[in-house]
């Protein structure tokens, strides 16, 4: 920076200069106001969002599932012992409940081993192949002389199949850890099949482990207690001998305990021969041995096992008068629309289900007050103070007139075509009041409610329907689109099938290998398959052998099912469309004591739905119907179980005000693409330009500050110049003054 001091001026040039830069500089003032103007109202719009949120979550809790749910009563007697959830489609009434027994899964616990994690499962290399029921998917685990209880629990749970293993050390006095199976589905048809035991783990028969002496006996006993028999029990247990008056063996007497010494039987004398432990025919036998004395307060136990640790059985209940059986204690079946979750059993006791209109008032309330505070937040930004001359900071913003605009036009909204007067917000009561925001009449709520609840259900809530149970509701136009549309099809969906070419009476007479090729996305440019084979074994029949697909097919993730018609093995696809492919092939020529399937391969694609919605064309993908393309039913959708082309009935579509909100809440404020992210963005990008044109004009600034302080000095030199000629002038015209002075 040049120096200027006006030192051959006498001027202050450093003010003059400051003071002609603060001119320049005050524009720059004015944009920063802009900017600071803006962002308030970046702000404003920026805060709206809360608003809007809350008023999205009012809209979206007038849905009608939400409004028609009944509201559930259960009599105090139940306690905890069920719970009952109903959906829209549930009818009011009450009903009487008494549950007999839960349903539990099927648990089985192998005999005790020393260890869990060192001693190993088997003597030999093998297989040990697992599953639930008779289609479940088969576990299948090879273990090794070296595969521990840990490693084969690990290596089951890994398959992450039907059922879970666990290794649980039960507490007895010898051989304590047991590898101990849980099918993860309740019911009687869910038990756990053990299809190949490679090991020597035994889940069949009960055991009678050897006896163990307590370390605190007297020593004085130099003989053994042997335990012998069949354990005949349902429990796993440890029965305690204790001695009771000493002796030698025959004379000595004893008693027993089963419950951990709660209680004992009678006092017998110790047996030398086997003889039943307890009296209770549970098939355990002991006998001590001659040998030493038996000391009061001696103890042996005896520790008997079952494998059945819990038996697979369906929950058994009485609803209205009728006793039923679930596999399940998830109850959704028995009512129409209502779910029981039973927890435990419990005698006769009642549930109720009714219509809670209020909740329908306290849903509209929400709306109305969520509605206002939106339109208030808006509204009140947009005032002019006459007296103090001071607007709004929306006055005039067109963003925001927008915004009041659409808010205005939804309430307004007719929202069905039902016959009855209700078909708009006003004719519930729920009305513009003066100053623009909503007011609710409850009384004339009320009375909608009481004359027509499922016409002021359908002004809230959106609907759709189908008038017959093969079509049903899977996409929603993106644009409202109320009415009703007719379902032509053209081309009946189809899965890929295979039918044996002759009903099986028979058994195998040998193993059979068959093998399959799936594909499920068939038509792509690059398909993906996968194949695979299930051997059929000697002495199968047809339900065997359809038990043994469908096993193989869950355990390789396909979808595809066997069944049995008219005694012949059909397979199919559980998918619709032309994606769906298989292929099946058998190793053995069709013909009796075989499956029928034959040594030629046969294979077959599934077809693709062909129809229109509403006389609009649409894309079929399955059994899948889709409008595409239109301005008013893009994205309709059905899906379609029929087996007959031609009018397949219709679909109604009913939007409500909840699902008008909820969008409009969306085109107002989700995103950037919404008005309020449109206009924010634009507000950025004026600031963005405004704070360019600030840096711009101190760069112009700087550039004219620089260019005065050259001036300046500049001036200065030269006026410093011309002095130092004028102080030379002066001293010559002095001297030539002196000179003529001395002459004369």
């Amino acid at each position: 920076m040049v120096s200027v001091g006006g030192l051959a001026s006498g001027l202050d040039t450093t003010s003059i200069i400051n003071q002609l830069i603060e001119l320049e500089r005050r524009p720059i003032a004015g944009l920063q106001a802009d900017i600071a103007e803006l962002q308030q109202v970046q702000a404003k719009f920026s805060g709206l969002s809360t608003d809007f949120s809350s008023l999205s979550a009012a809209a979206s809790s007038l849905s009608f599932d939400t409004l028609s749910t009944p509201s559930v009563s259960i009599s105090d007697a139940a306690g905890a012992a069920f719970s009952v959830s109903a959906a829209a489609s549930a009818a009011t009434g009450s009903h009487d409940l008494t549950v007999s027994r839960l349903a539990t899964a099927h648990r089985l616990g192998s005999q005790g081993f020393a260890t869990a994690s060192s001693t190993p499962v088997s003597s030999s290399a093998g297989t040990f192949a697992i599953r639930v029921g008779n289609s479940g998917g088969l576990v299948s685990i090879s273990v090794t002389t070296s595969t521990s209880l840990n490693d084969l629990a690990a290596s089951i749970n890994a398959a992450d199949g039907d059922i879970a293993a666990s290794v649980v050390n039960d507490g007895t006095n010898s051989l304590s850890s047991r590898l101990v199976l849980t099918s993860k589905q309740t019911g009687e048809d869910n038990e756990i099949q053990i299809v190949s035991n490679g090991t020597d783990l035994d889940f069949t028969n009960t055991s009678i482990e050897a006896t163990v002496e307590d370390s605190d006996n007297a020593g004085t006993y130099s003989g053994i207690l042997t335990a012998s028999g069949t354990y005949a029990g349902d429990t796993s247990k440890t029965y305690i001998v204790d001695i009771v008056s000493g002796g030698a063996a025959g004379t000595a007497t004893y008693r027993v305990s089963s419950d951990g010494g709660q209680s004992w039987s009678s006092t017998s004398t110790t047996p030398l021969v086997a003889t039943d432990i307890d009296g209770n025919s549970e098939g355990v036998d002991i006998a001590f041995s001659a040998g030493g004395t038996l000391t009061v307060g001696d103890r042996f136990y005896v520790d008997v096992t079952n494998p059945v640790l819990t038996a697979a059985q369906d929950s058994v209940f009485t609803l209205n008068g009728i006793t039923q059986t679930r596999a399940s204690n998830t109850i959704n079946d028995a009512i129409e629309g209502v779910t029981i979750e039973l927890a435990s059993t419990v005698s006769s006791t009642s549930f109720s289900i009714s219509q809670d209109t209020s909740q329908i008032v306290a849903a509209v309330e929400s709306f109305v007050e969520a509605y206002n505070t939106v339109f208030a937040a808006v509204r009140n930004e947009q005032t002019f103070d006459s007296d103090t001359l001071e607007a709004g900071l929306l006055l005039g913003d067109r963003t925001a007139n927008t915004i009041l605009s659409q808010l205005r036009n939804a309430v307004s909204t007719q929202l069905t075509e039902n016959v009855t007067s209700y078909d708009s917000l006003a004719s519930l009561g729920i009305v513009s009041s003066r100053t623009g925001g909503l007011s609710l009449n409850s009384t004339q709520l009320q009375n909608a409610i009481n004359s027509d609840l499922p016409s002021v259900l359908a002004v809230l809530g959106s609907t759709e329907s189908a008038s017959s149970s093969l079509l049903s509701v899977s996409g929603r136009p993106e644009q409202r689109a109320d009415g009703e549309y007719a379902v032509n099809i053209s081309t009946v969906p189809e899965v890929a099938a295979f039918v044996a070419g002759s009903a099986q009476t028979d058994t195998l007479s040998a193993n059979e290998t068959l093998s399959f090729t799936y594909s499920s996305n068939h038509t792509e440019d690059s398909p993906t398959f996968s194949s695979f084979s299930v051997t059929l074994q000697s002495g199968d029949n047809l339900a065997q052998v359809i038990d043994r697909l469908n096993s193989a097919f869950a355990t390789q993730g396909v979808a595809l099912t066997a069944f049995s018609s008219t005694d012949t093995l059909n397979i199919q696809t559980t998918e619709y469309g032309a994606d769906q492919f298989f292929s099946v092939v058998s190793d053995v020529a069709s013909g009796a004591n075989t499956s029928r399937i034959d040594t030629t391969v046969s294979s077959d694609t599934g077809v693709d739905i062909a129809g229109t919605i509403g006389g609009q064309s649409a894309t079929g993908a399955g059994n899948r119907l889709e409008v595409n393309e239109t301005e008013t039913l893009d994205d309709l959708a059905i899906t379609f179980t029929g087996i007959s082309t031609g009018l397949a009935g219709s679909i109604t579509i009913s939007t409500g005000i909840g699902t008008v909100f909820s969008d409009l809440v969306a085109d107002l404020s989700s995103g950037s693409g919404s008005v309020i992210g449109a206009r924010s963005s634009s507000i950025q990008d004026e600031i963005d330009a405004l704070e360019q044109r600030i840096i711009d004009r101190e760069e112009q600034v700087a550039r004219t500050q620089t260019r005065l302080e050259e001036q300046f000095a500049a001036l200065e030199v030269q006026l410093a110049g011309l002095q130092s000629q004028s102080d030379f002038l002066s001293n010559q015209l002095a001297a030539l003054s002196n000179v003529g002075g001395e002459g004369s």
